[in-house]
């Protein structure tokens, strides 16, 4: 008896099975990431039976692997030549090559044609599913995953594939598929589901903690990542998320040294030293951060988030030439363009007055912007979303504004309250930001300057501007201003304000001033924790953050003390548009009002400016706060 090739059935047997045994190994080198040597078998295999299928399919993975899928879909194509019918391993590794290559519907289809040869294997569906969210099909990939988990419920695969569909849904989508269900929720619970079957499923820890991080959920993320970095401690994109959260739960120096060891795990990741760069800088420590950034550069010269905070580094420590040229480098990108038109504005070399008002663009449909004509009707002014220390900057233009009008409306956040209702003019205050049906012109309030004429960072205008509600009952006590000694209302952090250290004022950095200081001080500032209640009782430092109800509260507060002392912030643009004595503890880059140097803000003669040298110089500043404040006291 013969084989089919006219050698004995014996000798075709063995050379069968010796090559069956020769093409296991190569897929078991494969598996085991042993690149060469299952190359090396595979190309023996084609040597020896040059049309061999599954050689030419595992030629095709061999491929795929060393991350060459338009080679891999050549391979791929040539075993299919030889064996039109293929095989579900052939489909499948051809769907995820072409899945690579962006060629996501072609993936679909190869992935459905694994499926029909296997309808009963999990995993091609799972990989299935994937690319059918890939492909813009959300709802079609989650009736996949379903069918998976009835084939194997503890498939983590699945429950991962299912949250990643859900959330590319959208609202809609979701509220027609599953009505009375919540789609983060729906998310969440998938997320945590894939966790319950394999606790080590890092991806699945570092999107369900996003999830969370986004709603609010910081305490809750930070044990989620935390029980994940047990099972695997040295997980790149666990470690960088645990940075993330801590940062969102203020915890600056905890965020550094997880991405400290994100790049001891990692050492060849620019992507972590660059974090690292990002995350020093915000926890006050310049040199790391800097030397992070130059680590970063040295190996990739172009890299532009580390330029970038290479550049705030050089801001943060007084180089602005330097920090100028490096930034011109990237100014491309978006935020060193901004970054550099901030300085700009801030240093007066730009006409920061006709930036905002192109910001400001042309206004809502419908309603006339404004040219600074005389207006017969309704004048609208819309304040809503812009940043509260620029409504309070500009505030003192709208009595010129309405002076043009024949009637002016202002709109503006509910926390300005009866506030502006001081200004001159104002016929009405509205706080919503929609046009009024009698309107006959309107203006975002950044472009007011301009239309007005003003140029630079110019803003005239009379001091005071704003007074508190006459008659208005306060939250506090009467007496609480009473006092043989001075009161002095201090603040060092406003209440939701994500203070970074080049704008924070520490609280222990102003112990000094507080010390044996025959004074009475009083707090604006918000608090964050215990430790901050408790050298406030250390000091007898009277809380009056708690008690203000909105701005007109805190500006009654203010127009009754002796001082103010800030940091950076709403509390000195609000002294000074009392025209109440305030003196303002700034960054080396402040805000882009005060300018960059001087001792009295141009636009506010009653506010005198205390600057840092550089970011963390805040003890010098202190020094000199305390010796003039002693003075003044006498």
């Amino acid at each position: 008896m013969t084989g089919p090739h006219g050698k004995p059935d014996g000798e075709a047997a063995e050379r069968e099975q010796a090559l069956r045994e020769a093409l296991d190994a190569a897929d078991q080198h494969l598996r085991r990431g042993r690149l060469e040597e299952a190359g090396e078998v595979y190309r023996r295999v084609l040597e020896l039976e040059p049309r061999n299928f599954e050689a030419m399919v595992g030629i095709g993975d061999l491929l795929l692997a060393r991350g060459q899928p338009g080679d891999a879909l050549m391979a791929y194509g040539n075993a299919q030549k030889q064996h039109p019918q293929g095989s579900a391993r052939l489909f499948v590794n051809k769907g995820g090559a072409l899945a690579a290559v962006q060629e996501v519907e072609a993936a679909v289809g190869s992935f459905r044609r694994a499926h029909a040869l296997e309808p009963d294997n999990p995993d091609i569906l799972c990989n299935l599913g994937s690319v059918l969210v890939e492909a813009g099909e959300p709802a079609a990939a989650i009736a996949v995953f379903r069918d998976v988990q009835e084939l194997r419920p503890d498939a983590p695969q699945s429950h991962f594939g299912m949250a990643l569909a859900i959330q590319a849904m959208s609202d809609a989508a979701w509220r027609e598929a599953a009505p009375g269900s919540d789609r983060i929720e729906a998310a969440i619970a998938a997320y945590r589901a894939a966790l319950d079957c394999d606790p080590a499923f890092a991806q699945a820890a570092v999107n369900l903690a996003q999830l969370l991080l986004a709603r609010g959920e910081a305490e809750a993320a930070l044990d989620l990542v935390e029980r994940a970095e047990l099972q695997v401690p040295r997980d790149l994109p666990l470690l960088m998320t645990k940075a993330q959260v801590h940062d969102a739960l203020g915890s600056r120096g905890l965020a550094v040294v997880a991405l400290e060891n994100a790049v001891l795990a990692h050492p060849d990741s620019l992507d972590a030293r660059a974090a690292l760069a990002q995350a020093a800088l915000s926890a006050g420590k310049r040199n790391r951060s800097m030397a992070a950034s130059m680590e970063v550069l040295a190996r990739d010269p172009e890299h532009r988030a580390a330029k970038f905070c290479l550049g705030l580094g050089l801001i943060e420590d007084g180089k602005f030439g330097k920090a100028r040229e490096l930034l011109g480098q990237i100014a491309d990108l978006s935020d060193a363009r901004r970054l550099l038109q901030f300085l700009d504005m801030t240093e007066g070399k730009t006409d920061a007055w006709a930036l905002l008002a192109a910001e400001a663009g042309p206004g809502p449909a419908g309603a006339a912007r404004w040219d600074g004509q005389a207006v017969p009707g309704t004048l609208t002014i819309d304040a809503t979303g812009v940043d509260p220390q620029l409504v309070i900057a500009l505030a003192r233009l709208v009595p010129q504004a309405a002076a043009r009008a024949g009637r002016l409306v202002l709109c503006c956040e509910p926390v300005f309250g009866p506030l502006l209702q001081s200004l001159d003019g104002v016929a009405e205050l509205r706080f919503e930001a929609a046009a009024g049906a009698a309107e006959d012109a309107r203006l975002a309030l950044p472009a007011l300057p301009s239309v007005l004429g003003l140029r630079g960072r110019a803003l005239p205008g009379d001091i005071p501007y704003l007074v508190p509600a006459p008659g208005r009952d306060r939250p506090w006590p009467a007496s609480l201003f009473v006092a043989n000694e001075p009161v002095v209302i201090v603040c060092w952090r406003e209440a939701g304000t994500a203070f970074g250290p080049d704008q924070d004022l520490p609280f222990r950095t102003l112990e000094p001033l507080f010390d044996g200081m025959p004074v009475r001080f009083l707090s604006l500032s918000y608090q964050t924790g215990a430790n901050d209640a408790a050298l406030m009782e250390d000091f007898g430092i009277g809380d009056l953050a708690g008690l203000c109800r909105d701005l007109d509260d805190v500006a009654a507060a203010l127009s009754l003390a002796d001082l103010v002392i800030s940091a950076d912030g709403l509390i000195p643009h609000l002294a000074g548009a009392l025209g109440r004595e305030c003196w303002a503890a700034l960054p080396v880059l402040p805000g882009w009002l005060w300018g960059r140097r001087g001792l009295v803000a141009e636009a506010y003669p009653s506010v005198r400016t205390f600057r840092a040298a550089r970011t963390g110089d805040w003890p010098a500043v202190v020094d000199d706060l305390r010796g003039e404040l002693r003075a003044r006291i006498g």
